[in-house]
């Protein structure tokens, strides 16, 4: 069964999560339990498999037992330290699977304070700084045993921390934990150089991001753009409402959402050129990216809309409204084939997208949207019902292996009449 779990969670959940080096696992797994951080890989270990479980429904019976098992265990091992210098990276990739595991198939409100637990175990092992110029503080962040693969795998842990960071607050508009600015952290490697142990120091997300530079990068590399993109946004969100509290001046939105938009604009493409449909479908990752485009494009539209009430900005937010109409219905598309029995491989943080999506075509049925304005006008509401059928059913095929699912099925209730015939029609 043990070996079955191993087999499970590198077939289903690393795509997803990819922060472990397989040989390296296999290679101390036999060994736990008698090594100084036998504690910590004993935990990350029943961390893999709890994970695997939640993501099969071979398990189901022993799902629920083995997590609060792990859990305790690892709350135990904190406790037994007081040491701030004793630091263990299998302590934060336990953490790391255990937080998706309970956005997955636990409660919302317990694995959001698990995320915070893992941003704040990223800043205590000082893995924003992992490749930072420094010479004194790598050599305070390395020990004897380090080497290509355990540096991999710093970074990796980094830049999944960072990509959760943005997908649980794209929705609720939390402030961010992983400052952008504060990263000195190379892009991942691919998975091939990552699991062959090859020596690999990609550039910097900055350069990454730099005009004309569309190479393509790792999976979880792609993600990171995405994301980081997807955390501007929100950012801008946040600063704007406080722009325009204090002055009322709408100039400094438009020359930020310009910023953020033509870099969306161009990245998503130059992830298109790189990527075939048939590639982005068959792998949870960049999938995720890819839809991650498109909400970011939703979250941009949704902060600007208040703006059509200044003469001066009317025109372009129902100009911007033509692509968060084309992204909402691309999300829809892919949310139709998300149902589908593949749905157990598919990423966790998937119905974040397909909530904005649903919100986004549920709000252009409403008499008091910008509906009846330019573009919008001439949408057939039959084909918007159709959409916001197809994700609403999505949340609904899933819902009861994805708490995520469930959770935004819930937000989506509304008074509106054409909301409740909609969820009440699936």
């Amino acid at each position: 069964m043990k070996a079955d779990l191993d087999q499970l969670y590198f077939d289903r959940a690393h795509p997803i999560v990819p922060i472990l080096n397989r040989s390296r696992y296999f290679s101390w797994a036999s060994t736990t339990g008698q090594t100084t951080c036998g504690g910590y890989r004993t935990c990350l270990q029943k961390a893999m498999w709890t994970l695997a479980m939640a993501m099969s429904t071979q398990f189901e019976s022993m799902r629920e037992s083995l997590y609060q098992e792990t859990r305790q265990m690892l709350e135990e091992c904190e406790q037994s330290e007081h040491d701030m210098s004793n630091l263990h990276l299998e302590q934060l990739q336990a953490w790391i699977l255990i937080t998706h595991y309970e956005f997955l198939r636990s409660s919302y409100r317990r694995a959001w304070t698990s995320a915070g637990r893992v941003f704040r175990l990223v800043h205590l092992l000082r893995l924003h700084e992992v490749d930072s110029p420094d010479a004194s503080l790598m050599q305070a962040l390395r020990s004897s045993t380090d080497d290509n693969i355990t540096t991999e795998e710093r970074r990796r842990a980094f830049w999944t921390s960072y990509c959760l960071d943005r997908f649980v607050s794209l929705n609720n508009q939390l402030p961010l934990t992983l400052n952008e600015d504060t990263i000195n952290v190379c892009l991942p490697a691919s998975e091939l150089d990552f699991q062959s142990g090859n020596p690999f120091k990609g550039c910097f997300l900055s350069e990454s991001l730099m005009p004309g530079n569309y190479g393509s990068v790792s999976q979880l590399a792609e993600c990171a753009q995405a994301s980081t993109i997807c955390g501007r946004a929100l950012f801008h969100a946040k600063m704007s409402s406080i722009e325009q509290l204090l002055s009322g001046n709408v100039k400094d939105f438009w020359d930020q959402h310009d910023w953020i938009d033509d870099l969306l604009v161009t990245r998503a493409a130059g992830f298109s050129q790189n990527y075939s449909s048939s590639s982005i479908y068959a792998d949870p990752l960049l999938l995720q990216t890819y839809v991650v485009w498109h909400a970011t494009t939703l979250h941009l539209y949704k902060i600007m809309e208040p703006l059509v009430v200044h003469e001066q900005s009317a025109f372009r937010v129902l100009e911007y409204q033509k692509k968060a109409a084309t992204a909402a219905r691309e999300i829809a598309s892919i949310a139709r084939n998300y149902a589908r029995p593949g749905f157990l491989k598919a990423h966790i943080f998937m119905p974040v997208a397909v909530f904005l999506a649903a919100e986004y075509l549920a709000a252009q049925q409403q008499p008091n949207s910008l509906s009846p304005m330019a573009e919008v006008q001439e949408q057939n509401l039959e084909v918007l019902s159709s959409e916001l059928r197809n994700c609403i059913e999505a949340l609904h095929t899933v819902s009861g292996v994805n708490y995520l699912a469930a959770h935004y099925l819930t937000l989506l209730q509304s008074p509106t009449d054409g909301m409740d015939m909609d969820l009440k029609s699936t």
